[in-house]
């Protein structure tokens, strides 16, 4: 799985600051991590979540503003239904700094 991801995230992974590999059968540890990492890039501007992969980690990472609950960390969910919801245009207003989650099954990896 984790190979799939690197191959199929290619061009995102290599425009990345950073990438983590999380856990996701220690969810506490997912999120505290989650939020170090916010915390850790705010003072650089806004930090915006958006959660894909495994259902525990989209859970972490959507918990994640409501735990910091400072301004600048928000959690945006993309749907592929175009059905049930309206795109909305988002544009950056300045830099912008990319990092990725992978899962990994290794703890040694």
């Amino acid at each position: 799985m984790e190979q799939r991801v690197h191959v199929k995230n290619r061009k995102v992974l290599e425009r990345a600051v950073s990438s983590a590999s999380f856990f996701t059968d220690d969810f506490s540890f997912l999120v505290a991590r989650l939020c170090e990492m916010a915390n850790e890039y705010l003072p650089l501007g806004d930090v915006i979540l958006v959660p894909d992969g495994p259902k525990p980690l989209i859970m972490a990472i959507s918990l994640v503003p409501q735990i910091i609950g400072r301004e600048g960390v928000v959690c945006m969910h993309v749907s592929r239904n175009r059905e049930c919801y309206e795109p909305s245009e988002v544009q950056a207003t300045e830099n912008v700094l990319c990092f990725g989650f992978t899962q990994t099954e290794d703890r040694n990896a």
